[in-house]
């Protein structure tokens, strides 16, 4: 028997990621939307043949087995608790939430009610990201130092956002906006799947330049994890000049991926400290989009764990909001997880 499926918010990343996805996927029937937009209500039932609602109350009681929240992040926690409360489970546009304590809350409920709950932190799926992990799993360059990890561009996201609600929400302190909590959650949590530590001090800057006022275009993170590791993490909308994506440092060589689009990875290590080692090329395989997704649909079925646990995305946040809190006190602020 297929999964009913409904969704709430038909923006751009809801007609770019999830809607394809789902409806390419055996096992599932993406039967219904909710969104507060007439013109993307008509959009989505024009170019998806989705019938969908205006009122949420009335698409919540549909009998739906499972429902996507893909709205503005301030909208999630609210959304969230109505969707839990009626037994229907539950995945997430990253962020979970605009801070820790929602993301908590959110959790719990879940907990109680008994109801699946993800989150779609879909980068963990990202190619040079698979390559950088195998590499680092597998110890080529010896035992870890210094992880460099960034989103180096120029350009703002106003018009990846739809006309018909409001291009600009991401630049928005009301909506949750900012990069910190547009892109921080993707840097965060893949150096949480690299680094499998339970304390880190966190350290932050953040500047808003060109694109907002209201909130951050850029910001800079550095995480001192218990067992020595510095983390580099930095995503920024204002530079005119790329810089690596990845960078790692090693006591037996190094990692270098210069473009996530372009690759490849580059490994350059020895076994000794004079010599100039070998360098090795790692070209990124071809990665399913639907992975994510799949693997809910084996979790409901009880075929599968899930891959993106609620727990993990609680600590991303807590590293999110230590981050604020470092970037408002100028101080490095501790998490213990």
């Amino acid at each position: 028997m297929s999964i009913k499926v409904g969704i709430c918010g038909v923006g751009r990343i809801a007609t770019d990621e999830h809607i394809p996805i789902i409806k390419n996927i055996d096992g599932f029937d993406l039967m219904a939307a909710y969104d507060i937009t007439p013109e993307r209500r008509l959009h989505i039932e024009e170019t998806h043949s989705i019938k969908t609602y205006s009122d949420l109350g009335e698409f919540l009681n549909l009998g739906l087995d499972l429902v996507v929240i893909a709205t503005p992040t301030n909208t999630h926690k609210n959304l969230a608790v109505k969707i839990i409360n009626k037994g229907i489970n539950l995945i997430v546009e990253k962020p979970i939430a605009t801070n820790s304590r929602d993301a908590k809350a959110i959790i719990r409920l879940a907990e109680k009610k008994r109801v699946l709950l993800s989150i779609y932190q879909n980068r963990r799926w990202d190619r040079d990201f698979l390559v950088v992990k195998k590499l680092l799993d597998e110890k080529i360059i010896g035992k870890t130092l210094i992880i460099e990890s960034r989103a180096i561009s120029f350009g703002s996201l106003i018009g990846y956002g739809v006309k018909e609600f409001d291009t600009a929400w991401r630049y928005k302190k009301h909506y949750g906006g900012g990069v910190l909590l547009d892109f921080g959650p993707h840097l965060v949590d893949q150096i949480l799947q690299l680094v499998k530590d339970r304390s880190v001090s966190v350290w932050c800057r953040m500047k808003s330049e060109l694109w907002s006022k209201e909130v951050e275009d850029y910001f800079k993170c550095i995480l001192t994890f218990k067992n020595g590791i510095i983390a580099q993490l930095e995503t920024s909308q204002i530079s005119r000049y790329s810089l690596p994506r990845w960078h790692i440092t090693g006591t037996n060589g190094a990692i270098i991926c210069e473009n996530w689009w372009a690759g490849p990875v580059k490994v350059k290590y020895s076994d000794t400290k004079n010599s100039e080692g070998k360098e090795e090329t790692y070209e990124f395989g071809h990665i399913e989009r639907d992975v994510f997704y799949k693997n809910i649909l084996n979790a409901l079925n009880k075929k599968e764990a899930l891959l993106v646990k609620p727990e993990e995305v609680y600590r991303v946040m807590l590293v999110i909001d230590a981050a604020r809190q470092s970037a408002a006190t100028g101080k490095e602020v501790k998490v213990r997880f």
